[in-house]
């Protein structure tokens, strides 16, 4: 379950609304235990998502409405501390921390609602994606996740309303208020390699103590 912070706004009897709050999902980048986190940046797309019609079993969906409007953060990875990004890693892998060999940095991307003006109650349905980049070695996350959000009235007023919280799931068959497949956010991988160079001396005349210099050259790499 991924919680929202509400926010809630006056309205006329005649014009019930709100202004939405905001809420964070995680985003995971796995990478080799020895690789050093990357420079790169992350970017998500929010779409109004498909209405439900309620039946016996489950409440009617509204389609998220004013997609554009809501504002949605990069997540921005970054190898140093200086620039306010990645400061640790967790050994392991996601929900994993027995698998070897690998470690995780993450960012908390918000999500804000507040310029979203909801006509009433009810649960209106968004999809979030991950925007496919070019970055070298980044595995990108195709998952849509689905982002239910619930607005309700306050406790004490039957005109003002607020976005009480918000499920981040992956079934669009499920009832939002049972969902079992609920997530926290998109998972990326960053691959690395081990370079190795090894210089043969050979013949009975090779200096076997000579130095030799070597310049690497490394292009279209991730900085990090």
């Amino acid at each position: 379950l991924v919680m929202c912070m509400a926010g809630t706004m006056s309205a006329s009897a005649a014009n019930v609304s709100v202004t939405g709050g905001e809420f964070t999902f995680t985003k995971y980048l796995v990478m080799d235990a020895e690789a050093n986190v990357p420079n790169v940046t992350f970017e998500f797309t929010i779409a109004a998502g498909d209405a439900k019609v309620a039946d016996g079993t489950n409440p009617a969906i509204y389609e998220g409405i004013e997609p554009t409007a809501v504002q949605i953060d990069d997540a921005v990875f970054s190898p140093t501390t200086a620039e306010g990004n990645v400061t640790d890693t967790t050994p392991g892998k996601p929900g994993n921390a027995a698998a070897t060999g690998y470690k995780y940095a993450t960012q908390e991307v918000t999500v804000d609602f507040g310029d979203i003006t909801f006509p009433g109650p009810g649960i209106y349905r968004y999809t979030v994606t991950e925007t496919e980049g070019t970055a070298s070695g980044i595995i990108y996350d195709t998952t849509e996740l689905i982002m239910d959000v619930y607005v309700q009235y306050t406790d004490d007023s039957a005109t003002d309303l607020e976005v009480a919280y918000c499920v981040l799931h992956t079934s669009v068959d499920e009832n939002p208020d049972t969902v079992t497949d609920k997530s926290d956010g998109f998972t990326n991988e960053y691959t690395t390699y081990d370079l190795t160079l090894e210089k043969q001396v050979t013949g009975n005349q090779g200096d076997r103590d000579k130095y030799f210099t070597f310049t690497v050259e490394i292009t279209g790499a991730v900085a990090g």
